[in-house]
């Protein structure tokens, strides 16, 4: 008996993959505002030029000011969509930037970014003013202009902490004032947050920002007492402190605002756990949504930034950066969050 084995031959189909692919217009867009414009609208048209749907699972901003709005989220190939943003300019001014961050289901992350102008009607110089401690508390002035064509009338100037006096006077109605102010003592460190109160040609009301603080004085460097010749040529370094391995340490890590609570100025203290110093400059935020004051406490030893809100209806954060910092060296937070302060 004869046994035929047939061997049938195994075609594989090999499918090439669907892919889906956002493409975009364009993925910036600038705007230079109008005097008294409250918003910017935006639209970030894109295409679906790839073979496959693609659904679009995120879209998110940085910023509470800007609002990004989506009319579907799945779009077949070739099919033509479009992201609509509402960027509220609300008391900012100055240059803007904002972006968005568009995901889609096939792990994609699409970057749109949004830069603002927008003119400064009201002028402060200087925006900060500073004492030394046990200097004489000589009074500083607070200038206080138009920046347009529009008058400005400064209806009040008010300070977070009663130990600076701030006394307004008019030098030009409708364009130039000026603002006195002293500390009642240079004894121990102060901070205040200067609120200026002002209407904008004929009815819009606009609140501004300056800060007087006392601060110390720079401290010496400490006293390191030489290495004998022995400890130097064994090349050893000195033991760093025992600080979990953090070049840089921030104190807290994370400043934190009610929604409605008020611009409250909030300290945050930063120390060198290195046996070398680290030289720092200042600091940063990711957004615009925050002031920052930066001052040196111990130089390459220890820092300290007050950071102010500029608003706080709505919620909001930033991740600080200190300059001059190693890579390694953590990230802080200011954020406004939370449920409003009744």
């Amino acid at each position: 008996m004869r046994i035929m084995l047939l061997f049938v031959p195994l075609v594989c189909l090999v499918m090439p993959p669907v892919a889906a692919e956002l493409v975009w217009e364009e993925d910036t867009q600038t705007f230079h505002t109008e005097i008294g414009q409250r918003s910017v609208e935006a639209t970030f048209p894109f295409r679906n030029a790839g073979s496959g749907t693609v659904t679009i699972t995120r879209i998110s901003s940085d910023c509470a000011c800007n609002v990004p709005a989506l009319d579907k989220d799945v779009f077949a190939p070739g099919e033509h969509g479009q992201i609509d943003a509402t960027f509220n300019i609300g008391s900012r001014v100055g240059r803007h930037s904002s972006r968005i961050v568009v995901r889609t289901d096939d792990g994609e992350a699409h970057v749109l970014t949004l830069i603002l102008h927008i003119p400064e009607v009201v002028r402060l110089e200087p925006t900060i003013m500073s004492w030394r401690m046990e200097e004489p508390p000589e009074p500083q002035t607070l200038l206080i202009e138009a920046g347009t064509e529009l008058p400005v009338h400064v209806e009040s100037v008010t300070s977070t902490d009663e130990r600076f006096g701030a006394e307004l006077e008019t030098k030009e109605e409708g364009r130039r004032y000026a603002v006195t102010v002293t500390p009642e003592t240079t004894e121990q460190p102060l901070f205040a947050t200067l609120r200026v109160d002002a209407v904008v040609g004929d009815d819009e009301r606009q609140s501004h920002h300056a800060h007087a603080r006392v601060i110390r004085a720079p401290r010496p460097a400490p006293y390191a007492p030489e290495q004998p010749a022995s400890a130097r040529e064994s090349g050893e370094p000195s033991p760093a402190p025992d600080d979990g391995g953090a070049p840089i340490a921030a104190t807290p890590r994370i400043l934190s605002w009610r929604t409605g609570e008020g611009s409250t100025p909030k300290q945050m203290n930063i120390r060198v756990n290195t046996s070398e110093p680290i030289e720092l400059t200042g600091v940063e935020g990711s957004n615009e949504a925050f002031l920052f004051l930066f001052e040196t406490v111990e130089e390459g030893r220890e820092y300290r930034v007050t950071v102010t809100p500029r608003d706080t209806s709505e919620p909001v954060r930033t991740a600080l950066r200190f300059k001059g910092a190693p890579g390694s060296a953590p990230a802080a937070l200011a954020r406004v969050a939370g449920k409003p302060v009744p």
